[in-house]
């Protein structure tokens, strides 16, 4: 039930931040539009890449294991006049008769498996459902020494956005709640404060969010054992090299021709 819960709170807020995240967009819908074959969204959430791919007659499936981001996903995708194909399954265990030419795992879904083993798992898992020489792409940030070593529980301004659902003005703001060093989890504690025209708080939520940090050579590793014999890693989305102050790790592995 509280399972629920969240996911529902996530589901209503989780655009108001993350679906205003464009960095990666066009670098995903380029190497989707360009795919020999049809295209896999891992995590596809409440359609931040899924709708727009649709849009631009891309053939692309999606999963997420949160039915209420699908639910407005499927809200989203009929106001903007496309049908998805979208269905509420895990990374570790998702299962498809279809062989895909592009698995796309996009802005840090990964991160959300929360042990070693199970993202192994998950890595074999969308292996096995690559065609003969199809791609997986899987980006994730570059761990932050500094932040692992001085979290603190102070609140960080993120962004302030406007509510499409009421008009007003929501400020969004996150403070990291508690650092586990030894199995490289997080747990960031998102604040969502909606204020009326007065500046007065009208709705304050906090949404508690988990994720496991991979290092460039431990992911490295893990898709390695995963049965990817070919990838690379950039620093970035325009193919820069990976380097000490890159803020993302972009992954390209292909599968067995």
């Amino acid at each position: 039930m509280v399972h629920e819960i969240m996911d529902a709170a996530w589901a209503a807020w989780y655009d108001l931040y993350v679906g205003t995240y464009e960095e990666d967009t066009e670098y995903f819908i380029r190497e989707a539009v360009q795919a020999d074959g049809s295209v896999l969204e891992v995590g596809c959430g409440t359609g931040r890449l899924t709708i727009p791919l649709l849009q631009r007659g891309v053939e692309v499936v999606g999963f997420d294991p949160l039915p209420a981001m699908l639910e407005r996903l499927q809200a989203k995708a009929a106001a903007a006049g496309v049908v998805p194909n979208v269905s509420c399954q895990s990374m570790e265990t998702f299962r498809s008769d279809e062989r895909f030419a592009l698995i796309l795992a996009p802005f840090r879904v990964f991160n959300h498996v929360l042990t070693q083993a199970a993202q192994r798992a998950a890595l074999e898992n969308i292996r096995r459902h690559l065609a003969p020489g199809g791609r997986l792409i899987l980006a994730t940030f570059v761990p932050d020494p500094e932040l692992i070593a001085n979290a603190t529980n102070v609140l960080q301004y993120m962004s302030t956005v406007g509510n499409p659902d009421t008009g007003r003005a929501v400020v969004c703001t996150q403070f990291n709640a508690e650092i586990d060093v030894l199995n490289q989890v997080r747990t960031d504690v998102w604040v969502y404060e909606e204020l009326d025209a007065e500046q007065r708080i009208t709705r304050k939520v906090h949404l508690p969010l988990r994720i496991r940090w991979v290092h460039p050579t431990e992911m490295g590793l893990l898709l390695e054992l995963a049965g990817f014999n070919q990838f690379q890693v950039y620093g970035g989305f325009a193919g820069e090299p990976l380097e000490e102050s890159s803020r993302e790790q972009v992954w390209i592995a292909r599968a067995e021709a």
